[in-house]
């Protein structure tokens, strides 16, 4: 006999049995929405804990700790690497409006000490280059290069100096065309009269990978201490 024949032959229900029925129905599905919450966490937490470990466990084979007064999660890696002051960091970039590609990015000091500030920095974004547009923007006279990168300097002609010195035993002849065939390779290029950051994509807990973005930077690094000392 299904339930709805039951329910038919059954008496009525008093006004306060149908309100305990209630309230029992009330119980069970809140009950059941707590249980499947606590898994829910549990499993977010476990694929959260999972990513914090593996993300310090490159740490631990780069030779680098987790910087506690970083992010509350992936918090960023900082020590040094080949004498160098070094920072790796985690981010997103929105893809969509529910998805995110999740980049590295490797930080190195270079530990020069200029007269001038700068900072140089590959335009990623289209807002970027709508603001580019409109902002001043210290451009260098390179139209191939002032076309995908944004310059800023308290003195302009000496950071055109900087970027068009001739080094010697490099990829290319000067820090220019480094810049300009190393931002094909890469999502972010930043450098600053006091540090040089690269940033690339990143799906996987790759060390090797990081490694390979710590080289690039460091060798932009290296170009832009020995352009500073030969532009003296």
């Amino acid at each position: 006999m299904s339930l709805t024949l039951l329910l038919l032959k059954s008496e009525p229900l008093s006004m306060w049995q149908g309100m305990l029925l209630m309230i029992v129905v009330m119980i069970l599905v809140f009950a059941g929405l707590g249980v499947g919450a606590y898994f829910f966490i549990r499993i977010l937490a476990s694929i959260v804990n999972r990513r914090r470990d593996d993300w310090e466990m490159i740490g631990t084979e780069l030779g680098l700790t987790p910087d506690h007064k970083s992010g509350p999660i992936n918090k960023d890696l900082v020590g040094k690497i080949d004498g160098l002051d070094v920072a790796v960091s985690r981010f997103a970039v929105p893809r969509g409006e529910y998805s995110a590609d999740q980049y590295a990015s490797v930080q190195v000091m270079h530990g020069v000490s200029f007269p001038f500030s700068f900072k140089v920095e590959r335009i990623e974004m289209l807002y970027q280059k709508v603001a580019s547009f409109f902002a001043e923007n210290d451009e260098i006279g390179h139209d191939a290069f002032d076309k995908v990168f944004r310059s800023e300097s308290s003195n302009t002609a000496s950071l055109l100096q900087l970027l068009n010195t001739e080094i010697p035993g490099g990829e290319t002849a000067t820090l220019l065309n480094d810049l300009m065939i190393t931002q094909k390779s890469v999502h972010r290029i930043i450098v600053t009269d006091s540090s040089v950051t690269i940033s690339v994509r990143f799906e996987t807990n790759d060390t090797d990978l990081i490694r390979k973005c710590f080289a690039k930077a460091k060798y932009l690094a290296e170009r832009l201490t020995a352009a500073a000392n030969l532009a003296h």
